[in-house]
């Protein structure tokens, strides 16, 4: 059976949210050359058949990645990495009398199956594959769809000012971004 990791997920509502009905893939890449950075990985959301929650699947094989491609095998030298940038990336908190959401993920009961990436023998940092993810997450939802954008607005062009003021949406739409 494959290993599977729970991810922290707390829905701010306690109706049932939506459901992922079609698998969708995103992909993420950072790469930051002046600095010696690179990370990339490449993702699945996929509907959880055991309806049991939120997981990250590792399915990182020749069969799973995308086009067969030895090239995005990624090792599991960074797993743990990808799996924090996943958690960092759902989670909401209350900040103030506000909510915080790194990435709009209203969604119950999805896998979030790792089928890839691709590593820099040099540049391959830790913090780059926890960006890395958060960006494919953050473009797997955006392709599944404009139906929850009222809900958690996302920003047109995020500024470039710090990583944390990168990953913070305000879902109050009254306040701007940071």
């Amino acid at each position: 059976m494959m290993q599977r990791y729970p991810l922290v997920h707390k829905p701010k509502q306690p109706v049932s949210q939506p459901q992922i009905t079609t698998p969708v893939i995103g992909e993420g890449r950072f790469a930051r050359i002046a600095e010696g950075g690179y990370g990339h990985v490449i993702l699945q959301l996929e509907p959880n058949p055991d309806n049991d929650g939120c997981y990250m699947l590792w399915s990182v094989t020749l069969e799973f990645t995308p086009h067969n491609d030895p090239d995005y095998l990624l090792t599991t030298h960074f797993l743990n990495d990808v799996y924090h940038g996943l958690c960092g990336a759902i989670i909401e908190d209350k900040e103030g009398s506000y909510w915080v959401s790194y990435v709009p993920f209203p969604y119950e009961n999805t896998n979030i199956r790792i089928i890839g990436g691709s590593e820099h023998p040099v540049d391959s940092r830790p913090y780059y594959y926890r960006r890395a993810a958060y960006l494919a997450l953050e473009d797997a939802i955006s392709k599944l769809g404009s139906d929850r954008s009222e809900d958690v607005p996302m920003p047109s062009n995020p500024s470039p000012v710090s990583d944390e003021a990168m990953l913070k949406i305000l879902l109050n739409p009254q306040l701007k971004s940071f």
